[in-house]
C-alpha cells in the first residue's frame, strides 16, 4: 500500500521573486548572428543565488548601433522589465 494520497486536482504553487539589479557579464557578437548578452540578476531580500540569463538581440536591432554601452544597457534593462515582470502580482 502506498503512502501517497492523490489530490483531486493538481496543486500549483507559484513563487514571486523580486530582482532589483543586474550585471552584464559578457557580450558575444558573431557576424550575421544575434548578439548574445549574458546577464546576472540579483534579488532583493531575502538574497539567494543570482539568476543567470542569456538575452538574444536580433541582428536587425543591433546592426545600426555604434558600440555604445548605454544603448546596450538600456536594451537589456527594458527587455528584462518587459518580458520577465509579473504585471499582475509583481512589484
Amino acid at each position: 500500500m502506498s503512502n501517497e494520497i492523490p489530490f483531486d486536482f493538481n496543486v500549483i504553487i507559484t513563487t514571486s521573486i523580486s530582482y532589483s539589479t543586474f550585471v552584464i557579464r559578457d557580450i558575444k557578437i558573431k557576424l550575421g548572428e544575434p548578439a548574445l548578452v549574458e546577464i546576472m540578476m540579483f534579488q532583493t531580500k531575502p538574497v539567494t543565488q543570482p539568476l543567470y540569463e542569456t538575452i538574444s538581440i536580433p541582428v536587425d536591432v543591433y546592426t545600426n548601433w555604434k558600440y555604445d554601452e548605454d544603448t546596450i544597457k538600456d536594451f537589456v534593462k527594458n527587455y528584462i522589465q518587459e518580458t520577465m515582470h509579473d504585471w499582475n502580482g509583481g512589484s
